[in-house]
């Protein structure tokens, strides 16, 4: 985990996310190195979730997502930073889709107890 993650680590859990979960894809995906999964309570939290990382990554690293998608509707947004991939979910959604059950045979390199 390098200091970018840990920046998201921090953001997602000063701002409240649940279940978060950073995923190593490395030598599993030609999409990305990482994937970063975390829940919401709803639509309106997943919304402030998603600007709050826009903001404090960009200030802090110069790093803007290339790619943003959902973020209106909120019940999941993915930020595509390149090499991390962050998916943010409405908990129920999380669930129907069940994309933590995608992700078994990975590394989890971090894991939050929430």
């Amino acid at each position: 985990m390098n200091e970018f993650h840990q920046k998201i680590i921090e953001i997602l859990e000063e701002k409240k996310a649940c279940q978060i979960k950073l995923i190593d894809m490395e030598q599993k995906s030609d999409i990305c190195s990482y994937q970063l999964i975390c829940s919401g309570l709803n639509e309106r939290h997943t919304q402030a979730l998603s600007t709050a990382l826009e903001t404090e990554l960009k200030a802090s690293f110069k790093e803007s997502p290339s790619v943003v998608e959902g973020k209106a509707l909120g019940s999941w947004i993915l930020l595509d930073y390149q090499s991390t991939i962050i998916h943010i979910f409405v908990q129920d959604v999380r669930s129907y889709y069940a994309f933590d059950a995608l992700c078994t045979d990975k590394k989890v390199v971090f894991e939050s107890e929430s």
